[in-house]
């Protein structure tokens, strides 16, 4: 299974609170970010660039994920891939000379673009008047699926993928074209291929979410005491659930009245609810 955080104490990092969270949202949108460390004092990127890839297990993911990353925006910035598997079979092929050595031209390359991060005076890469097209029905198309979605991590999910795709166009952009190019325009076919990819990571990670089970992950307890009730029910079938999922009856009545301050539950009468079209 493929991740976009692979290293170990990135990884790791996940589990350490929200502040450690918002350092790695803040490097995702490629803003100026500190962090102090204890014993290692402040650290400050100006124009911090990160790019994460690599594997986890999937029991894995689905422990450290949990609703302070769905709520806070974290985990919608994953791209997830799970490809199914199939058994190993021996091949000679191997990479030729050519290929690894345009592969070396192509770092050599990247690594000498200047940083144009401050750089007011520096022209940044447009899209042609026939990628502008592309791009604005994309946009448009994106925007109306995402405006059908109800609440929750598949719609946090769409949002963000509509971001990769400009920044994987950008990506594919500065591949594909000379250092002295490199500030011309972005033209259709680059942007084509990178709304595929794009449209193709959010199937993938719809398709995780769904596999395993995430969706829930994003939701607190109270709101996932409520996904195992029926649309409308009595204080006792309450009672009954709280008591299955070890929730003492304290518990239990404190969040029934969250549920209905959060416009997620109404009480029909005494000892009755009824669930809202927006809750769980």
């Amino acid at each position: 299974m493929c991740v976009s955080i692979v290293e170990r104490r990135v990884f790791t990092s996940w589990g350490h609170g929200a502040a450690h969270l918002q350092f790695w949202i803040e490097v995702w949108g490629g803003e100026q970010v500190s962090l102090d460390r204890v014993g290692e004092g402040n650290i400050t990127v100006a124009n911090p660039a990160v790019p994460i890839t690599g594997t986890i297990q999937p029991r894995t993911l689905k422990k450290k994920l949990g609703a302070l990353h769905f709520q806070s925006g974290f985990a919608s910035r994953l791209l997830l891939c799970r490809p199914p598997t199939s058994a190993k079979q021996w091949s000679d092929a191997d990479v030729s000379e050519d290929l690894d050595e345009r592969h070396q031209r192509l770092l050599r390359s990247l690594y000498a673009l200047e940083d144009r991060g401050g750089d007011e005076e520096t022209p940044m890469p447009r899209l042609s008047p026939a990628a502008k097209e592309r791009w604005i029905s994309f946009y448009n198309e994106a925007n109306e699926q995402l405006h059908r979605e109800h609440e929750g991590p598949a719609r946090s999910a769409r949002a963000k993928s509509i971001n990769h795709a400009a920044r994987l166009a950008l990506i594919f952009h500065l591949c594909s074209v000379d250092r002295a190019e490199a500030n011309e325009e972005v033209e259709r076919p680059i942007l084509s291929r990178a709304i595929t990819v794009a449209q193709w990571g959010l199937r993938e990670t719809l398709r995780v979410y769904e596999t395993l089970g995430l969706g829930a992950e994003c939701l607190d307890p109270p709101e996932r005491f409520l996904q195992q009730l029926p649309s409308t029910f009595s204080t006792s079938e309450a009672k009954e659930v709280a008591e299955t999922e070890d929730v003492a009856r304290r518990t239990l009545f404190k969040w029934l009245k969250e549920l209905q301050k959060d416009g997620l539950l109404t009480k029909i009468r005494r000892g009755q609810y009824q669930k809202t079209e927006a809750g769980p």
